[in-house]
């Protein structure tokens, strides 16, 4: 394992597209660590994870269980969630 890989930021991937979810994570694994998760129940779940600190969202807004408005209102009312930036897929 590339040690290096211990001290890049996280991006979470939240998307329920596989093939859109892949493609993201191919592209930014190279210079970060990503989670890809597939809808916003997983995405919440790896956010209150204590053993991951996440740097930045990639979030899709359509997606099944959870969906990207609703984990946006999670994070809103928690002062930590809150203070991670989010970019929205459409």
């Amino acid at each position: 394992m590339d040690s290096t890989k211990d001290f890049r930021r996280t991006i979470l991937i939240a998307e329920d597209e596989a093939v859109t979810r892949e493609m993201l994570a191919t592209i930014l694994s190279q210079d970060y660590n990503v989670i890809p998760v597939a809808n916003g129940k997983e995405a919440l779940a790896v956010l209150h994870s204590r053993n991951v600190k996440v740097s930045l969202v990639l979030l899709d807004l359509l997606m099944p269980e959870t969906d990207g408005y609703e984990v946006m209102r999670s994070c809103t009312k928690e002062p930590e969630l809150a203070k991670i930036p989010i970019i929205v897929l459409t």
